[in-house]
């Protein structure tokens, strides 16, 4: 990924250390008298550039690492024994009153055991993975100092230079 950074763009600067003449004129005034003794100086000179940078992006594979052993439930078939009910009307002929003729309605229920789903709870292992969610990000270092922020241009001197010749 480009993006655009801030770096040092250095040249070599050369230029002669020499030892300058003066001479005093008529008035006392000190005057230009040339130079002696000049000896090239070479250092680099730096300053800081727009330029575009790759970023490298690290590539991240996700593969199945272990299988995770988690329980299937399965339906079971039992088989079991039931009872079942049926019911006649019978009539009984042990009786002895005088005879006529009644009709009545007779009402019954016939019954039988139906199998009942039954389910019961019960404790299964649940397959984890602890979730990772990461992100890659350029973040700034800590707040600057109070001291830092005053001196927050590139190469400034951290106090005034001391005169070399006394």
């Amino acid at each position: 990924i480009p993006h655009q950074k801030l770096l040092p763009e250095c040249r070599n600067v050369t230029k002669q250390n020499c030892v300058t003449l003066w001479e005093t004129d008529a008035d006392g005034k000190q005057v230009w008298a040339g130079t002696d003794a000049c000896e090239p100086v070479t250092w680099q000179e730096c300053k800081l550039v727009h330029k575009d940078v790759e970023f490298i992006v690290p590539v991240i594979t996700c593969y199945d690492h272990q299988e995770l052993w988690y329980h299937e439930p399965e339906p079971e078939t039992d088989t079991r024994m039931t009872n079942t009910f049926q019911c006649q009307v019978k009539s009984t002929t042990h009786c002895t009153t005088p005879q006529r003729q009644a009709c009545k309605r007779i009402t019954w229920n016939d019954c039988r055991e139906v199998p009942v789903t039954n389910c019961n709870p019960k404790s299964v292992h649940v397959p984890t993975q602890e979730l990772l969610h990461r992100k890659k990000c350029l973040l700034a270092d800590e707040a600057p100092s109070q001291a830092e922020k005053s001196t927050a241009a590139y190469g400034a001197p951290a106090a005034a230079p001391q005169p070399s010749y006394g």
